[in-house]
């Protein structure tokens, strides 16, 4: 039950007993009050999951997790409310859904996030999928018939992306070269003003040599140009191949480029390869390039990994305050 000023209690709806997860007094997650501060816009139920959604757009989450389906990249169960964050950067939400052992919501940009048991994954992490409403993503979940058709449909859509995919650093489609130094990207000037705002002007930028449109850019390697652009293109980020140091350097390209999107791409990457071996380096360079968010995102994954990280060579390698300040952090 939901009511203003007061506790939240939840029923289950077979036997309309106290659910499964409560701690042994009333739940303290009050509706405006001093603890939050927010007010619940929407509560929404799964088989033994919450996720509740506030004015301020945070969603809050508790509840069973077997998996995944409260999106905190653990299967751990959460007995008290505790807030989320979809998206790398800050961004509010405008809408939230569950069902059965899934969650996925909706962010201010209109896209559609989802976790928990989708398609018979277990996506611990929300991520973006191709669906527009949380109806249709709900839809295709639970119904047959709607869900052959709307297969359908994003099958076509695939053969779409990937056919422009396929047109990224090809000469034979492009009107426009982009040089770093000595080395070429082969583009197209009207996939570039759609997909950035940094070229909406682009012949702004453009000077013309041997025949041909180019861009000369020069502020980072041929390499991090390459992904930016093809990301543009695709919607993929590649850094299997990249040190931690270059997946930094993508960060700062786009703060260069003023590219939010890129840049919470980039973030929702480097979050999924965060590894027991490398977050305390990857610690060290978010505190070297004053990056609040991925010291945070370390922090995080510290905390649910805890028992597993304190035991890797590096973290005995810490600066004695350091070491001593995760120690003090709780085990999620």
């Amino acid at each position: 039950m939901l009511k203003s000023q007061s506790p939240l209690t939840i029923f289950q709806t077979s036997t309309l007993s106290k659910a499964l997860y409560h701690p042994p007094s009333p739940i303290t997650f009050w509706i405006g009050m001093e603890r939050t501060n927010q007010i619940l816009a929407k509560i929404t139920c799964g088989y033994t999951h919450v996720l509740a959604l506030s004015t301020e757009g945070n969603i809050f989450i508790w509840g069973g997790n077997s998996h995944g389906q409260l999106g905190c990249n653990s299967r751990n169960d959460i007995h008290d409310p505790q807030m989320i964050m979809i998206t790398p950067a800050p961004m509010k939400m405008l809408d939230v859904a569950a069902m059965k052992n899934m969650s996925c919501a909706i962010s201010e940009e209109k896209l559609i996030y989802v976790w928990g048991n989708c398609f018979d994954q277990q996506i611990q992490i929300p991520v973006a999928c191709e669906y527009t409403t949380l109806f249709d993503i709900c839809n295709a979940m639970s119904a047959r018939p709607p869900t052959t058709v709307k297969c359908f449909e994003q099958s076509e859509k695939a053969t779409i992306l990937n056919d422009i995919a396929k047109a990224f650093n090809n000469p034979s489609f492009s009107d426009l070269v982009i040089k770093i130094e000595q080395q070429s990207i082969y583009v197209y000037k009207n996939i570039l003003q759609f997909r950035t705002s940094h070229f909406k002007r682009i012949d702004q930028f453009i000077s013309f040599e041997d025949g041909q449109n180019v861009i000369r850019l020069n502020g980072f390697s041929y390499a991090i140009y390459n992904i930016y652009f093809k990301y543009l293109y695709t919607g993929n980020i590649y850094i299997s191949d990249m040190s931690l140091e270059e997946r930094f350097h993508l960060l700062r390209l786009a703060d260069s480029l003023n590219d939010n999107r890129f840049k919470e791409s980039c973030y929702r990457v480097i979050k999924k390869n965060i590894t027991d071996e490398n977050v305390f380096v990857l610690y060290n360079m978010a505190q070297k390039y004053s990056d609040n968010l991925l010291e945070k995102l370390c922090i995080q994954y510290f905390q649910e990994n805890k028992p597993y990280v304190i035991q890797m060579p590096n973290f005995l390698e810490l600066n004695e305050d350091v070491r001593n300040m995760f120690m003090d952090l709780p085990y999620w």
